[in-house]
């Protein structure tokens, strides 16, 4: 028969080692804060460590930065960490008065679960977001279509049964991702073997590095992004967009989640719709394009959201559909940087 006496005992040390293993996160964060500046981006390998993303986050808010937040085309797919809009953006301003907090492969839908999870410390601050029309040029894109079993970023997702039709996965999958949400422990577990073991355990690690001093996983694995080649502007042809419009949209629904998310936490919001590639659109398309970007601006001008729509003119600024390329971006952050609204938002008066 266990005594009380004995279930203390027994009790007692599990007890301890959860209480230690919660504050190991707070103890031993294993993150380089010292790199969050300049033109720092969360790593292409680490755009799922949210843990990170937080650190990252609650840096940039200390200090008091302007947050560019958004998907790859803030992020900067198809540059280097410094030529993509934020980082044209501070040389522009001949400071690092900008931060680049996109991160590639959010859509609108996870983009919202990323602020409402992990954006917490950013209030009262000056937030520019990033609106890509891509998320809206089909149902598989706007996740309002069928079943779609490659969605980026699904475990910032919303893990309510039917409330996304094409995120269909198991009750296990959900409750699991939802501890891994909830539980700062088990995000800094994540975080640890995807910056520390490159995303192998422990034991995967110590096999490929048999002479490996167990304590190299401290500092971290190097990371040099390649960014793929763009597509050539000749090989840009015109295609119909099966376009979801605003209305009906589940991308620009959370988008909108999204905004309001930030501005209920005392944040001053601009938005930027990015460039959509008319040369690879037919002009049905294009009209369709105009109709959702006049739509978008009507809706958030009556949320006081001011919106800016730089241009591209030419092909050869493009990646492909709604990516610049270095050169894009170096247009559309002067166009930003001339326009009225922006240089008022970001305390730029001439």
């Amino acid at each position: 028969m266990v005594t009380m006496k004995n279930l203390f005992k027994i009790t007692m040390p599990v007890i301890l080692v959860m209480i230690l293993a919660s504050l190991l996160p707070g103890i031993f964060p294993c993150v380089d804060t010292a790199q969050f500046k300049g033109n720092y981006r969360i790593p292409y390998s680490q755009g799922e460590n949210y843990f990170l993303y937080e650190k990252y986050i609650n840096r940039v808010a200390s200090s008091g930065r302007i947050a560019v937040i958004g998907d790859s085309v803030i992020w900067g797919h198809y540059t280097g960490s410094d030529d993509n809009l934020v980082a044209t953006l501070n040389a522009s301003a001949g400071t690092d008065r900008f931060a680049n907090i996109g991160i590639d492969g959010i859509h609108p839908a996870a983009l919202y679960g990323l602020i409402d999870n992990y954006c917490a410390s950013l209030s009262n601050r000056r937030v520019i977001i990033g609106i890509n029309l891509l998320w809206m040029s089909s149902p598989r894109h706007d996740l309002s279509g069928g079943v779609n079993t490659s969605i980026n970023h699904s475990a910032l997702l919303s893990q309510v049964p039917g409330r996304i039709p094409a995120y269909s996965p198991s009750v296990e999958e959900r409750l699991t991702l939802l501890a891994r949400r909830k539980i700062t422990l088990f995000a800094w577990i994540d975080h640890i073997r995807a910056s520390r073991f490159a995303d192998r355990s422990v034991y995967r690690w110590t096999m490929a590095n048999p002479r490996a001093c167990p304590g190299e996983y401290l500092a971290g694995q190097e990371e040099s992004y390649t960014p793929p080649d763009p597509v050539q502007p000749d090989r840009m042809t015109g295609r119909d967009m099966d376009w979801v419009m605003p209305a009906d949209s589940l991308q620009w629904m959370y988008m909108i989640k999204s905004i309001r998310k930030l501005k209920t936490r005392g944040n001053d919001v601009i938005a930027v719709i990015t460039p959509f590639n008319r040369f690879m659109l037919t002009e049905k398309s294009r009209l369709e394009r105009d109709m959702i970007i006049s739509v978008i601006r009507e809706t958030l001008s009556a949320d006081g959201i001011p919106v800016i729509v730089p241009e591209l003119d030419k092909a050869e600024y493009y990646a492909d559909l709604s990516h610049p390329v270095a050169e894009g971006y170096s247009i559309m952050a002067m166009q930003l940087a001339e326009n009225t609204l922006f240089a008022e938002f970001t305390g730029q008066h001439k």
